[in-house]
């Protein structure tokens, strides 16, 4: 099991943790979650909960914030709950979510890839986190998903920033999504200046700055091209193939079209606010 997580100390107070399963890996796919002085931002996923729980041992956990509700995030709260009485937090929204993700309509490979959280006693989110030695703000971040948060201990600058980052130019998208809203929050988080971001896919990165400018630029192009061809006509499916070239059918046969470029032209239409799936 150890090849499957490993514990990075980044800073004074803060550890990183990486988990995958062999599945995962197969596919590039890992999660990450960051311990604050007994504060866990982020739990992964359910089939990866046991990696989780391993790379935790010996290591104090009493609080457990998660930045929006899918389940590659949720994955450790029931299990730290039950097992070391963790508390539970989340968006105010979403906390009916946590207590019983089976409300949640999940496509087969999301069973399969991350597998199926387990009820944990969520509350709601504050405007902030605090621990013994830490301060942590609770920073609005929709675009990802509508309840979308990051967390950012301003002393310090570092940001746990959950799926608002991705990568500099990430092609496809859920109907979960709203890309002008993304961008919105990417700005809203590049004006807080950063010294370190965690995202929790990617992992550690070490020059936010020049990598939310990198990603905001993308964005930015993203929304006008997507406008600029609607307006001449073009249906979202056509949008994504001349700007973002052709699907990765792979990815479309896996998700059964739930994440694709089409969705990405798609989502980049609708005004701010507005979500085609508030949930999931």
């Amino acid at each position: 099991m150890g090849d499957y997580h490993r514990v990075e100390a980044v800073d004074e107070g803060l550890e990183v943790i990486r988990v995958e399963t062999r599945l995962s890996r197969r596919l590039g796919f890992c999660g990450h979650a960051s311990l604050v002085d007994g504060l866990l931002l982020d739990a992964c996923f359910p089939r990866a909960a046991d990696r989780l729980l391993a790379a935790l041992s010996g290591r104090t956990v009493e609080q457990v914030a998660v930045t929006h509700e899918h389940e590659d995030h949720i994955g450790g709260c029931g299990p730290l709950a039950r097992h070391v009485g963790a508390a539970v937090l989340c968006p105010e929204p979403l906390v009916p979510v946590l207590r019983r993700p089976s409300s949640v309509p999940r496509l087969p490979y999301r069973h399969l890839l991350w597998g199926i959280p387990e009820p944990s006693p969520a509350s709601g989110l504050g405007a902030e986190l605090r621990t013994s030695r830490f301060r942590i703000e609770v920073i609005p971040t929709p675009g990802h998903t509508r309840d979308h948060v990051c967390f950012f201990e301003p002393d310090r600058g570092w940001l746990f920033a959950g799926d608002l980052y991705l990568g500099p130019k990430v092609l496809q998208a859920r109907l979960v999504e709203n890309t002008t809203d993304l961008l919105a929050s990417l700005r809203r988080v590049a004006a807080l200046r950063p010294k370190l971001l965690v995202c929790a896919h990617k992992g550690l990165v070490r020059d936010p700055a020049a990598a939310l400018e990198v990603k905001i630029r993308f964005v930015e192009e993203l929304l006008d091209g997507v406008k600029r061809l609607e307006d001449s006509g073009l249906a979202p499916a056509a949008i994504a193939r001349q700007l973002l070239g052709p699907e990765d059918l792979f990815l479309i046969a896996f998700t059964f079209g739930d994440y694709s470029k089409s969705r990405l032209a798609r989502v980049s239409l609708v005004p701010a606010g507005s979500y085609a799936c508030p949930i999931g």
